[in-house]
């Protein structure tokens, strides 16, 4: 990985003062992003900037940083800021994935196991 454009920022969101590092990943054709502590201590590394899903999916990052989001992907070089824009979505704003998902309906499914894994007369040995 050859890293392009690479650019580092300070920011304050909400309580929260981080670094973003942004670079161009050119073996697959899209920005990454590396948040870091305001004194450069990792939290999230490499994320691909992709949309429209939130980019900190871990929740406890989602309570206290809240939700990064790209306003489209950030491909190809020179999208970053121009086209595809990062968006900072405060922890309570209640802002959720399901939202950008649309009419489409889950449901609950139910597997039989047994029928998907029948037990062996033979156990493995």
């Amino acid at each position: 990985m050859q890293p392009d454009g690479d650019r580092k920022v300070v920011v304050t969101l909400g309580e929260n003062t981080l670094q973003f590092r942004t670079y161009f990943n050119s073996l697959i054709d899209y920005y990454k992003l590396d948040v870091l502590t305001e004194l450069g201590d990792p939290i999230v590394l490499g994320i691909t900037l992709k949309s429209p899903f939130n980019l900190l999916v871990r929740p406890e990052l989602q309570k206290t940083i809240g939700s990064l989001r790209m306003t489209q992907d950030a491909t190809p070089f020179g999208s970053l800021g121009q086209t595809a824009q990062l968006l900072w979505f405060a922890p309570d704003d209640g802002f959720s994935d399901d939202e950008l998902i649309g009419d489409v309906t889950t449901l609950p499914v139910t597997y039989d196991f047994e029928e998907l894994f029948p037990r062996r007369n033979n156990p493995l040995t």
